[in-house]
């Protein structure tokens, strides 16, 4: 198991239509665990999520999103990352309208090879780099 991990600063009275947001671009993986970190004083005014393609995939439900305040929000997943492109986005908002927060996301996976048929992402794959081949 490999591990991603990114920190997201969100600026104070950041508007939920224009949130902000760092990529994280992976050769094919499967997602098996998620963390996303809330430091003390966010006071659950940062809301957070993760979208893959465009698409909302943590929380599944599509008007969600998690709070948090000095706390790690941390569950198991089996989200397959391997249609390109692949880019896993985290996102937020802030409605502090004082101070700025940093939050994190880590993503526990598992690289695997892309599907039968897939383009060549131009990605190398060495001894340094842990593809699964079960």
């Amino acid at each position: 198991m490999s591990v991603l991990f990114k920190q997201l600063t969100v600026t104070a009275n950041t508007d939920s239509d224009t949130p902000v947001s760092v990529d994280i671009e992976s050769p094919p993986m499967i997602i098996r665990g998620v963390s996303i970190g809330f430091p003390a004083g966010c006071v659950d005014l940062v809301h957070a999520w993760v979208e893959y393609q465009s698409a909302q995939i943590f929380p599944i439900n599509q008007d969600g999103d998690f709070v948090g305040n000095g706390q790690i929000i941390d569950f198991t997943a089996q989200t397959y990352i391997v249609d390109e492109p692949r880019i896993v986005t985290f996102k937020a908002y802030n409605l502090d309208d004082t101070y700025d927060h940093k939050i994190w996301l880590k993503l526990d996976i598992e690289f695997v090879l892309p599907p039968e048929g897939a383009v060549n992402s131009g990605i190398v794959v060495s001894e340094n780099f842990p593809i699964n081949r079960a």
